[in-house]
């Protein structure tokens, strides 16, 4: 039986989750977005959670993303630098193409 959140964050997070799942990387974009302009629960949610969420995408796939455009595994949307705003948008593009 799943574990249903408790707090209004935790249903946040649930929910931006759960766009992604459905949403593929157009949702991942949004909540960078949404983060970037400053949404503090997508802000504070790690880029590795958000690209895990994404359907079809193996461990292997996110790691290998991760370490291309220099953003760690628990760096959260909110504390990326310009160019690992750039290079996680070229590298999103990318995936929608493959």
């Amino acid at each position: 039986m799943a574990q249903i959140p408790s707090t209004t964050v935790e249903r946040a997070r649930s929910r931006i989750l759960g766009d992604i799942g459905t949403g593929g990387v157009p949702a991942v974009a949004e909540t960078l977005i949404q983060a970037y302009f400053g949404d503090e629960t997508a802000a504070r949610m790690p880029v590795s959670a958000l690209l895990y969420a994404l359907p079809g995408r193996s461990w292997l796939d996110v790691r290998t993303l991760l370490g291309s455009t220099g953003i760690g595994e628990r760096d959260t949307a909110g504390q990326l630098r310009s160019e690992q705003y750039e290079a996680l948008a070229t590298a999103l593009d990318s995936l929608t193409r493959s």
